[in-house]
């Protein structure tokens, strides 16, 4: 008997560099088949595990089968679904999405004290905090009032997974996206922090560079959903379904300091 297998292998991620050294290099899932088997595999020439989520379809099943798969750094060729076509009859197909970290052991290190996101002499007003009523509803989520092309800092160490900085829109509320020009930094504890809004062409850093706290990354700007220039700053706990926003104590004196509403911070 004929059996069809299909295959529709989607990719989501980040955008990712060419694989030159200091760059994030190119993750991929992919499948051959061999005799009567499809073997599915994932590669991770990084220095960061990733997770595969997996979404799996069969033409007799009501849902997706919704399987996680973390790959170690610098894995190659790990086998993460095979398929039949003798024994599994049923027309099938996968999907799949690429996330940067592990979502099986993002725990936060609430001991942590975050450094403010700019240079030390520098002083900025907090325009919108915690569960602010503008666009901050339910999220642990701070925006920093600041001129365009204001230096801002990596608030912790990690490596840079993630840069866009090709949007020149002061203030796009259609095709642009709502986090404009953006960096993300994944953390040793497989947390991340995204910093929102910068300039186009501002970022000083390149995906898979290692970061210190401390270290300029970017110029402030005023792209996306941004009505004024100011950098939009926040730390997610990743797991399987969902980025979840957590809050963030920062060093202000050496006290772990919550910022507030209207508060005004420097160090």
């Amino acid at each position: 008997m004929f059996r069809l297998l299909l295959l529709l292998p989607f990719l989501w991620s980040f955008p990712s560099g060419n694989g030159d050294i200091g760059m994030v290099k190119v993750e991929k899932v992919y499948h051959q088949t061999q005799g009567e088997w499809t073997r599915v595999y994932a590669d991770n020439p990084n220095s960061y595990p990733i997770t595969v989520r997996l979404y799996c379809y069969y033409e007799d099943a009501t849902e997706a089968i919704r399987e996680y798969r973390v790959i170690a750094p610098y894995t190659f060729k790990k086998e993460i679904l095979k398929h039949s076509h003798r024994l599994q009859a049923t027309r099938f197909h996968y999907d799949f999405r690429i996330i940067r970290g592990d979502v099986y052991n993002s725990h936060h290190d609430d001991s942590y004290m975050y450094q403010l996101p700019y240079l030390s002499g520098c002083s900025f007003r907090v325009s919108q905090g915690y569960f602010g009523g503008y666009s901050h509803q339910g999220r642990y989520a701070l925006d920093f009032v600041m001129p365009r092309n204001t230096h801002v800092c990596a608030m912790r160490e990690g490596v840079v997974i993630k840069v866009e900085d090709h949007y020149k829109e002061v203030r796009g509320w259609g095709h642009v996206p709502r986090m404009g020009n953006n960096i993300t930094i994944l953390h040793s504890d497989n947390t991340i922090a995204t910093y929102l809004h910068l300039n186009h062409k501002g970022s000083m850093v390149k995906e898979g560079d290692y970061v210190f706290r401390g270290q300029e990354i970017a110029l402030s700007g005023n792209t996306g959903w941004s009505m004024n220039p100011h950098l939009h700053v926040e730390v997610f706990r990743l797991e399987p379904a969902a980025y979840v926003s957590i809050p963030t104590q920062f060093d202000i004196g050496g006290v772990p300091t919550t910022l507030r509403d209207e508060g005004r911070y420097g160090w």
